[in-house]
């Protein structure tokens, strides 16, 4: 909880939640709120969210142009990151991101980002990163730098929220 507030000044946390703590078969998840309070001066008319860049890397991690060595992740991974985003009142959602599937070849690992808009005045994000195997060859590597180029690139697109006329 510390780790998830700290570069978020002035924010609480209001609802921390750990899902499934007992249940090995299932994947751990965690359900929190943030609430950054309402600042009586503020008059601005357009906000620019990214929400995915407090949440995921923003730097790729596979910086060298090359690679001689496999990449070993220990294990496949699969992670859904669910943002549900609550307008404040008076405000609507009037550009999002796209949609994206990207994959890497041979069926390697998947990205899936969607934003929709959930109810009025609720947006929901959903980025979700599988890759199947836990090793990817050399070979690989140039595929797999590509690939994290491009989610971190489409993570990175911002909501455009303005205040209604």
């Amino acid at each position: 909880l510390t780790d998830l507030t700290t570069p978020h000044s002035g924010w609480t946390v209001p609802k921390f939640t750990v899902m499934d703590r007992e249940n090995v078969a299932n994947p751990l998840g965690f359900d929190y709120e943030f609430a950054q309070p309402a600042d009586d001066n503020t008059t601005a008319g357009t906000f620019y969210l990214s929400p995915l860049r407090e949440f995921a890397s923003e730097q790729n991690p596979f910086r060298h142009d090359d690679r001689l060595f496999p990449v070993d992740f220990g294990a496949a991974q699969d992670e859904t990151i669910m943002i549900n985003l609550t307008l404040p009142t008076g405000y609507e959602l009037t550009e999002m991101p796209k949609p994206a599937v990207i994959d890497l070849p041979d069926g390697g690992g998947r990205f899936l980002y969607s934003v929709t808009a959930a109810s009025p005045g609720v947006v929901q994000l959903v980025s979700r990163l599988s890759l199947r195997k836990p090793v990817y060859a050399a070979e690989e590597y140039l595929h797999l730098r590509e690939f994290y180029r491009l989610m971190l690139e489409k993570q990175g697109e911002k909501l455009v929220i303005k205040k209604k006329a």
